[in-house]
């Protein structure tokens, strides 16, 4: 409790004592994951511990209690949960079909046996990207997979939303907690499937926008340099974040200056150790070429717009498709910035928000697996929730513009 006190204003640590407000919602969503544990017949082996605590926060909450209290056990139940279904639920008979956590450990432990990571392969085209690796190593060293890396995945993304309500008193936390326990949004496929690896980066750009405020800018270019080279469709994201900034804050070539330099010294750091290891391997098999390669695949056909877009990609020629979807999804990023931008959302993660459905549905729209992307943009949005100030919230605080513009 002490070191809350020093982390956190007088401010936050008042609103943490009051009651929560609006708790409609919350207990609405508490009532709908207890109805669905009862009438679950095979419920999961975390069901009767979640229920009993989230049965507690619903009274804390209607009681008028802490909202401290009601947070905390709304977060014990959370952990219970993330652990059964990423060290036992994901390791099912299932695990077997799934690549993505494959996708990792095989690059991984190529890698670490002096090969280039992306000549291994578990039956699909990886595009595991090099930060990713990195990341999983001591992971994999320690436990031989990742499924630890997953659960801290989850850990440290819940800890950013929990952060953000509290520093902005917003009283999303609840909320947005509880539908990780419903497992909305395909939340429950990601964890059962055990492809947390695609949204790793959204971490870095959280952590980027928090350097943001600090004016840190090599920081937040490096963080963008990782994001990319996690996955290369985090690209979008990072335009839409740039496109914030750019449009929001008044030319500072220092700054952006500064972000170029982390942002390559990133880069360089981050791929030095492929190279020396891949060698002349690297430049055939790689996850970029990979990813282009699936930029280029069609539309699904499931609506009027996708069978245009097939139609004008078709007279163009395969070979063209792939420009054809930058093309339009860069028109789509500019247009979206401008708009939000004349909107007045103070922060980047409505802009990455909107990227990442570009990217979505633009130029990555697998027709047969679309659930394992559909958090791609979910998480930014939660994060984009959890970033808005409340209306009781501390009014002398900067925004995020004027905490970024030029000293």
């Amino acid at each position: 409790m002490q070191q809350m006190k020093k982390a956190l204003p007088p401010e936050n640590i008042r609103y943490l004592g009051r009651p929560a407000h609006g708790i409609g919602l919350a207990v609405l969503l508490v009532c709908t994951n207890l109805y669905l544990i009862a009438t679950n017949p095979n419920p999961h082996a975390d069901a009767l511990l979640v229920a009993a605590l989230e049965i507690l926060a619903a009274i804390v909450l209607l009681l008028r209690k802490s909202r401290g209290l009601a947070y905390a056990l709304v977060l014990a139940a959370l952990i219970v949960h993330i652990f059964v279904f990423v060290h036992i639920v994901a390791n099912g008979d299932q695990d077997k079909l799934s690549t993505r956590d494959d996708a990792v450990e095989v690059t991984v432990r190529s890698f670490l046996h002096g090969h280039n990571a992306w000549n291994a392969s578990p039956g699909v085209g990886v595009t595991t990207g090099p930060t990713s690796i990195l990341l999983a190593v001591p992971f994999f060293i320690l436990f031989r997979h990742i499924n630890a890396l997953s659960f801290t995945f989850w850990l440290l993304f819940l800890a950013l939303l929990l952060w953000f309500d509290i520093r902005h008193e917003n009283n999303s936390w609840l909320a947005l907690s509880m539908f990780f326990l419903l497992g909305w949004f395909d939340i429950e496929h990601t964890m059962y499937w055990s492809l947390e690896e695609l949204y790793y980066p959204i971490l870095m750009l959280a952590l980027a926008c928090l350097l943001v405020r600090r004016k840190v800018w090599w920081g937040v270019g490096a963080f963008w340099a990782a994001a990319i080279l996690t996955r290369p469709n985090y690209a979008f994201l990072v335009v839409g974040f740039g496109l914030w900034y750019l449009l929001s804050h008044p030319l500072d070539r220092r700054a952006i200056g500064r972000m170029a330099v982390g942002f390559s010294a990133a880069a360089i750091l981050i791929l030095l150790p492929f190279v020396v290891v891949g060698g002349k391997d690297l430049l055939t098999n790689n996850p970029w070429r990979f990813a282009i390669g699936f930029a280029g695949a069609a539309w699904p056909d499931t609506n009027f717009v996708f069978r245009l877009l097939n139609q004008v990609a078709a007279s163009f020629g395969p070979s063209l498709t792939t420009g054809l979807k930058l093309a339009v999804a860069l028109l789509l990023l500019v247009g979206i910035a401008w708009a939000l931008r004349n909107a007045r959302l103070d922060h980047p993660f409505w802009h990455v928000t909107a990227a990442a459905l570009i990217a979505h549905t633009v130029v990555w729209l697998p027709a047969q697996f679309p659930s394992d992307y559909t958090l791609l943009f979910v998480l930014p949005a939660m994060l984009a929730i959890a970033m808005t100030p409340g209306r009781g919230g501390p009014a002398a605080r900067p925004t995020w513009a004027a905490a970024a513009a030029p000293e």
